[in-house]
């Protein structure tokens, strides 16, 4: 491998591939953290009871520019949903988050049998 980097491109050292690798082979980017935590304070969670499993618990930005609402909190209501809310660096998903919160499989195999 280095014998090939040397060869084709002229790479003798790591520094070499910022300046040397052809533009079409150089990978953008930076790294990123493997582990994050939510931002400081952002972590809020509770249950909510509710009638309606066709109106939304949580509201989306969009929907709160559109005017919409949320399905009202019911205490005695016959369906009960976990609403946790956190904010994560930019370039964190809080899907892997939750994924691990859960303990959850999140496979597009798995989430297909779900159905």
């Amino acid at each position: 491998f280095r014998q090939c980097l040397r060869d084709e491109y002229g790479i003798e050292e790591l520094s070499d591939f910022r300046t040397k690798l052809p533009k079409s082979l150089r990978l953008s980017g930076a790294y990123r953290p493997i582990v994050q935590r939510p931002l400081p304070g952002s972590v809020r969670w509770g249950v909510r009871r509710y009638e309606n499993a066709e109106q939304p618990i949580g509201m989306t930005d969009l929907d709160i520019l559109q005017g919409r609402t949320a399905a009202p909190d019911t205490p005695d209501g016959a369906l009960a949903a976990l609403v946790v809310e956190l904010a994560l660096p930019a370039g964190s998903f809080a899907t892997m988050a939750l994924r691990e919160l859960l303990k959850t499989n999140t496979s597009s195999a798995f989430q297909s049998t779900q159905n």
